[in-house]
């Protein structure tokens, strides 16, 4: 007569478990979901200064200041000194025509009225290390 052998109980960590659904999961969706997501916005971080003046105008105070800093960055210059921050916002503010009122507590403009259609890089000569 055979013993009943009592069944074998497997441990599995949350590691383990995680593993399995990280396997399970279906990798196309997650490539499609990276290329149509995420490569769209490396590619504007590439070049901040093709960004045109109506795309610039466009954006709100955060994404101006964003765009405004990448700027800075993509020319050498530092983003910390509040006279290149204050230089770059007022140059790409007269050269697309618009308005930045945040420190007046109004509304920015969200059109620009002159240079629509060209790159926000034309605003200034880069050449100086600061302004």
């Amino acid at each position: 007569m055979a013993k009943n052998k009592p069944p074998v109980q497997l441990t599995v960590t949350k590691c383990e478990r995680a593993a399995v659904n990280v396997r399970a999961r279906k990798p196309k969706l997650v490539t499609v979901a990276f290329t149509v997501l995420v490569l769209p916005l490396l590619a504007g971080c590439s070049n901040p200064g093709a960004t045109t003046c109506d795309e610039y105008a466009a954006m709100d105070n955060a994404s101006r200041q964003s765009t405004e800093r990448a700027l800075l960055k993509a020319h050498n210059l530092d983003t910390g000194t509040i006279g290149n921050s204050l230089g770059v916002t007022a140059a790409l503010d007269s050269y697309c025509g618009v308005s930045d009122n945040v420190i007046a507590g109004l509304p920015s403009s969200k059109a620009a009225t002159q240079n629509n259609d060209s790159a926000i890089d034309n605003a200034t000569d880069w050449t100086a290390t600061n302004w």
